[in-house]
């Protein structure tokens, strides 16, 4: 309506300035939505982080390794154990939490917005995961099970958007190579 009004003054300067106006708010409208997106993004980050690197199956693994033991951690499974067929406490958590959000990231943000923020998320989400897996943790082979089960369930909830999601499959990949026994695997590289 304000943009009617302008027109019909006929006044080419008043038009001028009123697009440069509009311009610049839509410009730091834009600059302030990617601050608070990223903002969020970090949020969310710093969180997973603490919750699969720096929780409380950090805080079992470090007492283990007080005592002298330097294979603890959720995937430091001795051979012969039972496992039972639930994730790791951390990643059930994570996973849960991350559904839940979901739901309200969606809602906020259009179906473009809403694919770059998940595939940044899902980047983000392989990377603390390796570190989880990296500096912090022993994998045994039968840990690896239990590995190859948190990888699947973080797989799912990062795939609920976006389109960039090939780190996993190598990561899945990496987890079937680790988990054949050196027999089984030489035949499959070399043959029977």
């Amino acid at each position: 309506r304000v943009w009617e009004i302008l027109e019909a003054t006929g006044s080419h300067t008043s038009l001028t300035l009123a697009k440069d106006q509009r311009v610049s708010f839509f410009q730091e409208l834009e600059e302030r939505g990617e601050t608070a997106i990223l903002r969020a993004l970090d949020t969310i980050s710093t969180h997973v982080s603490w919750v699969l690197v720096a929780g409380s199956e950090n805080v079992l693994k470090n007492r283990v390794l007080k005592m002298g033991d330097r294979s603890g951690g959720p995937y430091a499974v001795p051979a012969g154990v039972a496992l039972d067929n639930s994730n790791s406490p951390a990643v059930k958590s994570l996973t849960f939490c991350l559904r839940a959000q979901f739901v309200h990231i969606q809602a906020a943000l259009t179906p473009q917005s809403l694919s770059a923020f998940w595939t940044a998320l899902s980047m983000r989400l392989y990377d603390i995961l390796g570190t989880r897996l990296l500096q912090h943790y022993y994998v045994s082979m039968v840990g690896a099970v239990n590995l190859s089960r948190d990888v699947e369930a973080l797989r799912s909830v990062a795939m609920l958007a976006g389109t960039d999601h090939q780190h996993w499959d190598m990561l899945r990949e990496l987890l079937t190579l680790y988990m054949t026994p050196p027999n089984a695997l030489k035949t499959i590289l070399v043959g029977p």
